[in-house]
């Protein structure tokens, strides 16, 4: 992930600009990251951060669709923890292309997320890890199409980046660059706080059922970079930041947050 992305305060949300985040964009992104040592980690089932709300809310047998799924290494990882009904669909040819040259099995193919080529109520699982939030007109179509192919009952697991108390105290006291000085930026996403994007998924009829902040060890290389040099710089730094890899979730930090949702019966 990037760190040196403009951030401007709008609105009560955090606007970054980097580069439009199409699919070209991401194939570029993704061309160097794929090899076969990538995969290591998550053929061995590795989901990271977000294993625990996988093995609690989707069955074995469940059809389960990543939606925006990238390099699809949870795609992998879901189906060797033996989610066999997993597949994932993502915009970026040529990423799909290379994925499949490693894995040409693997159930992954071309869609688009806001237009997805299923029936109503066909999934028992959707997940979302960090794409609704590069709309720049907001994520509405996404969670629409999400409620649309998931069946009543079944749930969603969404991830958008976070406005934790960090970032929000940081946003009302004006460290991020006001909007009036921004010209002819590429938009990159958003960051939401946390009843924003409650409201959003509760207005496309979803039940919010848990939501946490995640990916805190990144969200303070983000927002206090010049702490993590002074780290770098003293003896034993080294072993405050192993320390803060441990404490990776704590909320004041978190550069993201996850939804569980429900499909109303």
């Amino acid at each position: 992930m990037k760190t040196n992305r403009l951030k401007i305060w709008k609105n009560e949300r955090i606007v970054f600009y980097y580069n439009h985040a199409d699919a070209s964009f991401w194939d570029a992104e993704w061309e160097n990251v794929i090899t076969k040592d990538y995969y290591k980690k998550y053929e061995a089932g590795n989901l990271d951060e977000i294993g625990y709300f996988f093995e609690k809310y989707f069955r074995k047998d469940d059809f389960i669709l990543e939606a925006g799924c990238g390099t699809a290494q949870y795609v992998v990882a879901l189906l060797a923890r033996g989610f066999h009904n997993i597949e994932g669909i993502d915009w970026g040819q040529k990423t799909i292309n290379t994925v499949k040259a490693i894995y040409p099995d693997l159930p992954v193919y071309v869609g688009n997320v806001m237009k997805i080529e299923k029936e109503d109520n066909y999934y028992d699982g959707y997940v979302s890890l960090g794409v609704v939030e590069h709309r720049e007109l907001g994520p509405e179509p996404y969670l629409d199409e999400a409620y649309r192919v998931l069946k009543p009952g079944g749930y969603a697991i969404i991830t958008v980046p976070y406005i934790n108390s960090l970032r929000c105290i940081k946003g009302r006291l004006g460290f991020y660059r006001n909007a009036k000085n921004i010209s002819a930026k590429n938009f990159y996403q958003y960051a939401f706080n946390k009843k924003e994007f409650s409201d959003l998924l509760e207005k496309t009829g979803f039940s919010i059922i848990e939501s946490r902040g995640i990916a805190g060890y990144f969200g303070l290389i983000e927002e206090l970079p010049a702490l993590f040099r002074f780290f770098d710089r003293i003896p034993g730094g080294w072993k405050i930041k192993q320390w803060l890899k441990r404490v990776d979730a704590i909320q004041f930090s978190s550069h993201m947050i996850i939804f569980v949702c429900q499909k109303k019966y």
